[in-house]
């Protein structure tokens, strides 16, 4: 529903070469990569056979509270014992030897 509807308007926005920023998420924009050698001139340049690759890259939003980045993220999880969720001190499913 509407992630799908989501989808389909960040592809028509970033064909159209717009950014697009989901506040508190971040932006999405596009970036190209060229075959290597390119084109001596404007007019010798093909899509086909100088275009490598079209990418759409996301930056998430770098507020400081809200920072995702795996380092903060390690930072402020908490860590378990898996054995202290069982009475018996074995995860649930473990087989007794």
């Amino acid at each position: 529903g509407v992630l799908e509807k989501f989808r389909s308007c960040l592809l028509e926005m970033l064909l159209n070469s717009r950014k697009v920023k989901i506040d508190g998420l971040g932006t999405f924009y596009c970036t190209i990569e060229n075959q290597s050698g390119g084109a001596e001139k404007q007019e010798d340049f093909n899509v086909g056979q100088h275009l490598k690759a079209l990418h759409i890259r996301f930056m998430p939003e770098q507020e400081q509270e809200m920072n995702i980045s795996s380092r903060e993220f390690l930072k402020r999880a908490d860590f378990i014992n898996i054995h202290s969720l069982s009475r018996d001190g074995k995860p649930e499913g473990e087989q007794q030897p």
